[in-house]
Formats: C-alpha cells, sequence, structure tokens
C-alpha cells in the first residue's frame, strides 16, 4: 500500500522502494503535505545467500527469504518526503521511487 497523507502517522515504519533494494524508515514528523524520516538500523537474521552458478559471477536463489529486524536510530540523518498532488509520497523527487507502509528491507543479491 502506497504511504500517502492520510494513511501515515508520526512513529509509523515505512519503506522506500528503489529500483531493486528496499530501505526501512520511520516517520519522525509530519505536517498537512509532508513527512520527516529516518532510516533504520536494519539487521539481517540469520540468513545467508544460496548462490548457485549463473549471471556474471553467480545467483542467489533464496533472496526472496530475507528476513530483518529493525531498530529506529535517532542519529541517522533525516530527510524529508512532499507528497505530490494525490497525496502520495515518493522518495528522491522521482516518482518511480514509492513508498510503502511497513518496513520491508530488502537487499537485491541478483543485481
Amino acid at each position: 500500500m502506497l504511504a500517502n497523507i492520510n494513511n501515515t502517522e508520526i512513529g509509523q515504519g515505512i519503506t522506500i522502494h528503489g529500483y531493486s533494494d528496499a530501505h526501512a524508515y520511520t516517520i519522525i514528523a509530519k505536517t498537512a503535505k509532508t513527512i520527516t524520516i529516518q532510516r533504520d538500523d536494519a539487521t539481517l537474521d540469520n540468513w545467508k545467500p544460496e548462490v548457485i552458478p549463473g549471471g556474471f559471477a553467480g545467483h542467489c536463489i533464496n533472496q526472496e527469504s530475507q528476513k530483518y529486524t529493525y531498530q529506529c536510530n535517532t542519529d541517522n540523518p533525516r530527510e524529508m518526503l512532499h507528497a505530490d498532488r494525490q497525496g502520495n509520497f515518493h522518495a528522491w523527487k522521482e516518482k518511480r521511487a514509492n513508498v510503502t507502509i511497513g518496513r520491508n528491507e530488502f537487499y537485491d543479491y541478483n543485481f
């Protein structure tokens, strides 16, 4: 679910989706058209990539099973996201960098 001005609140976790990676953040402030966020510290739980031959150096076949624990870190830099005309938040002023509700860190081992 996309994060927008109607479904976000202070203290809530969100995820910014890049090209293939995703990063977890916490909302620390909110106005009528903006949210201020800080990146969470995401720790990969007991998981190791399973790599088989293929591609340039190998292909990770279990990356979809990554699980993380999250910790808010008030020392991380703050970022401000602005809502678009539909009220949805996007990161880095690019429509393709979607922001969704919930913390869902992901590292793409195949990119």
